[in-house]
Order: structure tokens, then C-alpha cells, then sequence
């Protein structure tokens, strides 16, 4: 049977972490659990500026263009001078700043966008850029997928980057969620814990899931599947339950930034 369990919270660091009491149902909007790691998007002019300053890699697809929407969007309304927005290419050089993005491997095969992240930093990006990310997507990341062997594919593949380019600060990206399948969901928190529990003390971890799934008074959208907890993404952020609307982009952009702006190897 799945089960919710609504949590009795308190604050630290910007999310809001909680104690716990189950009662039965599916998945409903709780304050937000004790596994989450704490990021708050809230980024200042000033690291908005910072992050602009910077020379980024960022490989993704369609919730990747969503967040870029969403940075557009947070920069006018601020008054801030953006980043200069670049299609990646190894004609873009090793000064200046520019935030270049590239559409990596297919939707569906994590394994074909690592192994596409990884052949841009080999290539060239990896001498030019001061930071990278690489995200993978909801359909990534379903009941099916054999999240050890993922996930050692990915810390591989990081590490391997890290070594060869120390100049680099990677960021660490957690897997974004959907409204609906709890059992999906479930597998992509078992992915983003071992993400938090890898990255998060690095400061170079972008917690995408854990900003999905909080609203903005900072209840989580959680339930039980097969007794293990899992996280949904609030529908206040979503045009179809998976990809993002204007609330979403925007909250999503915003603690991007701020993570590459606090962003060193």
C-alpha cells in the first residue's frame, strides 16, 4: 500500500526540513522532508553578475532550455546585464565569458548524454570553459533504469573530467521529477539521494528535484511507493507535469545562477 506521510518542520539554511507521521494516500503536498538538501534560490545582483562573468558549458535538452527561457526572463526583470547566450562550438574561446549550451545524446539513454558531455570537454570545451554541467531528464530516469549501475557510469565519467580538467568546477545536477508516476519518481530519488550524498558537500550541487518539488512556502510534494520515500514536482511549476512553465523557469534560472556564481573546482 502507498502511504504519504505529512511532516511537522522547521528551517534550516533556506528549505525547510521536518520530522514525520504517516497517513494513508498517495503523494500530497507536505512540508518539505529532512533528505533534501538545502539550497535556497534566492541569488543577489550581485551573483547574478558574477555567474554572467563566467565562461559555462551546460549540455542538456528540453528542461535544460526551459531553465536558459527562464535565465532570459530573471535578467530583464532584474535590470542585471546577462550572460552572453552561445550555441557551444570549439570556435568559442578560452577568455571572456559567454554561456554556451549544446543539445546532448537522446532522451531516454542517460549513457548517450554523458557519454556526448564527456566528448565536448575531451574536444575542446574543457580548456575554454571555468565551469560545467550536464543534466539529465525525467526520461532518464524511469521504474526500469538500474540506478547503481547509472550512476557509477556518471561518477566515473565526472571524476575522470575532474582529474584531467582541475580548472573546471563541475556542477552536479539531481534529476528532474515529473507530477504524475510514483513509481518513476521513486527511482529518480534514488538517483538524486546518491547525487546529494556525493556532491552536495562539494558546493558544486545544483538539487533541481529539491526545487521541483517545493513550493514556495515551502511544503514538499512527497509519498510512499513501496515503502521508501519519494519527491513529485509541485504543479505550480509545470506546463505538462514534466517540463517547466514561467514559474518554474524562473525559479529553476535563478538558483542556477547562484550556483555558478558560488561555483570553484
Amino acid at each position: 500500500m502507498r502511504h504519504v506521510t505529512m511532516l511537522a518542520a522547521c528551517t534550516i539554511a533556506g528549505l525547510t526540513v521536518a520530522a514525520s507521521t504517516s497517513l494513508p494516500a498517495t503523494a500530497v503536498t507536505s512540508p518539505a522532508a529532512a533528505t533534501s538538501t538545502a539550497i535556497t534560490t534566492a541569488a543577489t545582483n550581485a551573483e547574478l553578475l558574477t555567474a554572467a562573468k563566467k565562461r559555462v558549458l551546460f549540455g542538456h535538452q528540453s528542461v535544460g532550455a526551459n531553465i536558459i527561457e527562464g535565465m532570459g526572463t530573471l535578467y530583464r526583470a532584474r535590470g542585471v546585464t546577462s550572460p552572453v547566450y552561445r550555441s557551444w562550438s570549439n570556435s568559442l574561446p578560452s577568455t571572456g565569458r559567454y554561456f554556451a549550451d549544446a543539445y546532448v545524446g537522446s532522451n531516454g539513454d542517460p549513457l548517450s548524454k554523458i557519454r556526448a558531455f564527456v566528448a565536448l570537454m575531451r574536444g575542446g570545451a574543457g580548456t575554454r570553459v571555468n565551469v560545467a554541467a550536464v543534466k539529465l531528464c525525467f526520461v532518464d530516469v524511469t521504474a526500469g533504469t538500474n540506478v547503481s549501475s547509472l550512476f557509477a557510469s556518471y561518477k566515473v565519467s565526472m571524476t575522470n573530467l575532474h582529474t584531467r580538467y582541475p580548472r573546471v568546477a563541475l556542477i552536479y545536477i539531481t534529476v528532474p521529477l515529473t507530477t504524475y508516476s510514483p513509481a518513476d519518481n521513486a527511482k529518480r530519488q534514488q538517483f538524486n539521494a546518491l547525487m546529494r550524498t556525493n556532491y552536495a558537500s562539494t558546493g558544486r550541487l545544483f538539487d533541481l528535484a529539491a526545487l521541483e518539488s517545493t513550493k514556495p512556502t515551502g511544503a514538499r510534494v512527497t509519498g510512499i511507493y513501496n515503502g521508501a520515500r519519494y519527491y513529485a514536482m509541485y504543479s505550480g511549476y509545470s506546463s505538462d507535469g514534466g517540463h517547466l512553465n514561467a514559474a518554474g523557469e524562473r525559479r529553476l534560472a535563478e538558483a542556477f545562477m547562484r550556483v555558478i556564481a558560488r561555483a570553484v573546482p
